[in-house]
């Protein structure tokens, strides 16, 4: 922690000189760097030979803290300056009585769930592999318990934040409770944060989920998740229940041949393992998330869905594209577990990924207040999309607060 602390306090003592002039040459602002952090940290200079390892990694000028690195946004994962590894607080330790988890950002969900795993407890975090702990808590955090709990960012007890100004603090409901709220989907504006404590909840020993992927020829209004692409639509369901043995809701799905189907009962790491968010075998694909969000999902809309997969996967190799996905989330009332947060969500906003908004405005499931999930969102959203009015004229003063020489704004991210 003193060298994270200490590395933000030297990021800081130079930003002037880095945000007033851009020389070619940024070996006097690494050496300057160097000397005012501890020897535990390491600080690589441009041209030389990277080496990732488990060594943290600075490069410079503009800082980033780099938690698991999904968003596809240009600049919100990476950056052309400083770039600050939470690699090693990687920490899950469990309360004496097992009802709060402390969980360090240097985390991907799939290691705290494997850390949790035979414990009898679990907490509300990401879906599928890849996510950091960080950057899902931060920016919101839908989860497979979120029906039953809420988002991530809900069951947030405390944050550990290093401010701009190199100094750390404890933020809490009744500590810094306006830095509370707006940690909670305000991303990356206000600090970096190296941990949180987190409300845990009991885990079965076994839950019942898995992928299940079907032909479009065979209509069915429950499809989650419509993949376009040049040999056609298929959609994927993905299937959880938070219990050992098969529900009477997925009873829906047995008179339709799946094309894969890896539903079944397993421990819970292994399910969200199973889900096939990252494809290694393909490198440098780009790609976007843009979204919107709808009140509830109507038949209609979910047929426009299919549709617009449909017509979008037969042209989209014209424009060297591989894939198109429209996400559908049909959560529950959720906003029954929410907490004062940045991103609004009291109403339980559904999450879906598209451009079918005026569809959704004639179907009456789509309101002018909507917010954008931040998690989703498009890099050039404002704030007043993502937080609405009375929230982003919030978080613009508490930045002014904790960061009026606007450290943060160096690094990636939306602007307040």
């Amino acid at each position: 922690m003193a060298r994270l602390i200490s590395l933000l306090t030297a990021v800081a003592a130079v930003a002037g000189t880095a945000q007033a002039i851009l020389p070619t040459d940024w070996t006097p602002i690494c050496k300057e760097i160097k000397s005012k952090i501890l020897n535990a940290s390491d600080v690589i200079y441009p041209r030389r030979l990277l080496h990732f390892g488990y060594q943290p990694l600075v490069l410079v000028v503009l800082p980033t803290a780099i938690s698991g690195g999904h968003s596809s946004n240009p600049g919100f994962s990476s950056t052309k300056g400083v770039h600050i590894s939470l690699k090693r607080l990687h920490q899950v330790k469990l309360s004496d009585d097992k009802s709060v988890a402390e969980i360090g950002f240097g985390n991907i969900w799939t290691d705290v769930y494997k850390a949790l795993d035979g414990t009898g407890r679990n907490v509300a975090g990401g879906r599928v592999p890849g996510p950091g702990v960080g950057g899902l808590t931060l920016g919101g955090g839908y989860s497979w318990k979120t029906s039953q709990y809420g988002m991530a960012c809900d069951t947030v007890k405390s944050y550990e934040l290093v401010l701009p100004n190199g100094t750390i603090t404890r933020v809490s409901k009744t500590k810094n409770p306006d830095l509370f709220v707006a940690l909670k989907g305000g991303l990356n504006r206000f600090g970096i944060v190296t941990s949180a404590e987190f409300y845990t909840h009991e885990q079965p020993e076994m839950v019942y989920g898995g992928l299940g992927t079907y032909s479009t020829r065979y209509p069915n209004p429950y499809y989650h998740h419509p993949y376009g692409g040049p040999l056609g639509t298929t959609a994927e369901v993905l299937f959880f229940h938070d219990g050992p043995d098969k529900p009477a809701s997925f009873e829906l799905f047995d008179d339709i041949k799946p094309l894969i189907n890896t539903v079944q009962s397993q421990s819970f790491v292994s399910f969200v393992q199973t889900i096939p968010a990252q494809v290694p075998e393909l490198t440098n694909i780009r790609g976007v998330f843009i979204t919107f969000v709808t009140s509830e999902l109507s038949q209609t809309f979910l047929e426009a869905v299919r549709q617009e997969t449909n017509a979008i996967g037969k042209i989209m190799s014209l424009h060297g594209g591989i894939t198109v996905s429209y996400d559908v989330e049909p959560f529950t009332k959720y906003g029954e577990h929410a907490t004062k947060s940045a991103f609004p969500h009291t109403e339980s906003p559904l999450p879906t990924v598209g451009a079918l908004k005026k569809l959704a405005i004639d179907e009456g499931i789509y309101s002018d207040a909507s917010t954008y999930y931040p998690n989703y969102a498009l890099f050039d959203a404002t704030a007043k999309q993502l937080y609405g009015n009375e929230n982003a004229a919030r978080l613009a003063r508490i930045r002014d607060q904790v960061d009026p020489d606007r450290i943060m704004e160096l690094a990636g991210g939306f602007k307040i």
